[in-house]
């Protein structure tokens, strides 16, 4: 009588955009976006940054306003286009020049 030795599965692979590779892609990324960020407005990195790695808005908003630049309180638009986010105007302005930055927030599950 012969037995028969039963399948081998292969685990399931981990769901795109949750395993170590992506994570390390993504602080990367980041900190790329920080650094280019950060030379192009001759900001410092814990200016703008809690982490090091993230840029923070409301800290670039900070800094901007140590800067000297009026920055108003962030305002939520009516009209909201990304659908589990938060669409946010802010109005920035410096020696009669002003211009509106926007952003968006993930909304809590």
């Amino acid at each position: 009588m012969s037995v028969i030795a039963p399948a081998r599965t292969k685990p399931a692979p981990a769901p795109l955009g949750t395993g170590a590779l992506h994570q390390a892609l993504e602080a990367s990324s980041a900190a790329s976006a920080l650094q280019s960020f950060c030379q192009s407005t001759g900001m410092r990195p814990d200016e703008v940054s809690a982490d090091g790695i993230h840029l923070d808005v409301l800290r670039i908003f900070d800094a901007l306003r140590t800067r000297g630049y009026q920055v108003a309180t962030p305002q939520r638009p009516q009209h909201q286009p990304k659908k589990g986010f938060t669409a946010w105007w802010v109005h920035v302005r410096k020696a009669g020049v002003e211009f509106a930055l926007g952003f968006y927030t993930a909304d809590a599950p």
